[in-house]
């Protein structure tokens, strides 16, 4: 397991408010990492600089959900310090490659290399150092949430850390939204989990609530997002309110 990917299992959850004090406090909430949403939410390339910096002053891993990367701007959230690249929607294994690729240095991938930033100490670490503690240190996911995957799962699980199950997601394009216990979405959710196993790679979903949270612990996924920054504010202020109404 990756120096970042420490704890087993970790709770996690989804950031849409692009606000660094939000990191602060879901750090001090107890969650293990933050999934910083750039595919839901809107949240700029802008926002994520100052995003980083919270992230790293409070200790907490950050991963950034980014649909159709290009080399480019992955390059410049790599330097900016995030821990990780979660990908959505994966359903090729020329996707996973092509993503894989953006993310690490050569021998592994095919990233451009860069050091005037904060984890080269802006030049300081020799080239190779550098180069051996990103490809150690940073963590692929990818989201299983299409009913469609091309070829074998094993032979996505070569490219990534975290396999992630999009439950909502994957029950849509499957024609049951929203149930999960239709045999087509579990037959799809064991065959993800059974290459997972098999490849001795991480499985990671999504929880909606604390019931959904316990059941993947009970399966045995080590990285769960739970609910999310906006679900989290509004339910607290809803619990709030009607409490004084019922005062």
């Amino acid at each position: 397991m990756k120096a970042s990917l420490k704890k087993d299992p970790m709770i996690g959850t989804f950031m849409k408010i692009p606000n660094s004090d939000v990191v602060h406090i879901l750090a001090q909430a107890g969650f293990d990492f933050i999934i910083c949403d750039m595919e839901h939410a809107q949240i700029t390339e802008n926002d994520m600089r100052s995003i980083v910096d919270a992230s790293r002053i409070s200790n907490i891993p950050l991963i950034i959900r980014y649909p159709d990367p290009n080399p480019g701007t992955l390059n410049r959230f790599l330097e900016m310090g995030v821990t990780g690249i979660q990908r959505p929607r994966v359903s090729t294994i020329g996707q996973v490659r092509e993503f894989y690729n953006m993310m690490y240095f050569p021998p592994k991938g095919k990233r451009s290399f860069g050091n005037a930033n904060f984890n080269a100490k802006y030049g300081e670490v020799s080239i190779q150092q550098h180069i051996e503690n990103e490809n150690q240190r940073l963590i692929s996911i990818a989201q299983f949430e299409s009913k469609d995957i091309e070829g074998s799962i094993e032979d996505y699980m070569e490219f990534i850390d975290v396999a992630f199950i999009g439950p909502v997601d994957l029950t849509i394009d499957l024609g049951c939204p929203g149930d999960y216990n239709n045999s087509a979405f579990l037959e799809k959710l064991k065959e993800i989990e059974d290459a997972a196993r098999k490849t001795d790679t991480l499985l990671g979903a999504f929880a909606g609530n604390m019931n959904e949270c316990k059941h993947y612990l009970e399966k045995g996924y080590q990285y769960i997002a739970l609910s999310g920054d906006i679900t989290l504010l509004k339910n607290s202020a809803k619990s709030l309110i009607a409490e004084v109404k019922r005062s």
